[in-house]
């Protein structure tokens, strides 16, 4: 388990910049639970926002449409910090994914890397990204768009 998670916060974080210049779209692993519901989904970036993601989704598995309005490359990746790490403003998540993976880890067990989409500046693509209850955060990891402002906390609540 820890060794999965080790590689999907890399390839999140570190492996994005190789990714953008291969040309390669980041295929994701998606945290399939069987008694979700898979519903599509668009989410919009610019240079350097997500538009389209409201506060508050149904804990679920999402085929995402990744449409990338901007001129720079941009990754949208779903973060959920673990049960540790809720309820935490920007500027605390923000501190958090500064640090290095084995920091996170340490500091926000249970942390996941729950899908992940890429697309070149005026560009689209398809992914998978699940929400999980409680807080989430949509992320763009190249470059460290995060921290100008590429970074959207979503509530996951069960529904039904």
């Amino acid at each position: 388990m820890g060794n999965d998670r080790s590689r999907a916060w890399e390839r999140a974080k570190m492996g994005v910049a190789a990714l953008v210049a291969a040309g390669a779209l980041i295929g994701g692993p998606q945290a399939a639970l069987a008694s979700h519901r898979t519903y599509n989904y668009a989410v919009l970036a610019t240079d350097f926002r997500f538009h389209g993601v409201p506060s508050v989704l149904p804990t679920a598995d999402y085929d995402t449409t990744f449409i990338n309005l901007g001129q720079v490359p941009h990754v949208l990746v779903a973060v959920h910090l673990g049960p540790e790490c809720q309820d935490l403003s920007t500027d605390e998540a923000i501190a958090i994914l500064d640090l290095s993976e084995e920091e996170v880890f340490a500091a926000c067990p249970g942390t996941s890397v729950n899908g992940d989409t890429f697309a070149f500046g005026g560009g689209r693509s398809q992914g998978s990204l699940t929400v999980l209850s409680g807080q989430n955060w949509f992320v763009c990891f190249v470059d460290n768009h995060y921290q100008l402002g590429m970074l959207k906390s979503v509530r996951g609540i069960s529904v039904g």
